[in-house]
């Protein structure tokens, strides 16, 4: 499975910021995004996007600094087992 984009938008603190991920290259459609490791910054969250095989980045950031974190992704498996990936992001806020 592919993730795009490869890399996100930097983030300005006390600014409004939205960013979008998407995954193809997946046999069956995604079950559900997280964040596996590390942490988005303080004011934003993740969304999974109703219908699609994505997810959304949304928020205000509360804080500056380098927030490095791994979004992973399951996909439902009936007839296709084990289809889960993930990707390391990195949002600068300054």
């Amino acid at each position: 499975m592919k993730f795009d984009p490869d890399a996100l938008p930097n983030a300005q603190a006390g600014v409004s910021y939205e960013a979008r991920i998407s995954i193809t290259q997946n046999a069956t459609p995604a079950g559900e995004f997280s964040i596996s490791e590390g942490a988005l910054p303080k004011g934003l969250t993740l969304e999974k996007l109703p219908g699609e095989d994505a997810v959304r980045i949304a928020g205000t950031p509360e804080e500056t600094g380098t927030f490095t974190f791994k979004v992973f992704v399951w996909c439902f498996g009936t007839n296709v087992s084990g289809q889960t990936g993930d990707k390391e992001y990195t949002i600068t806020v300054k």
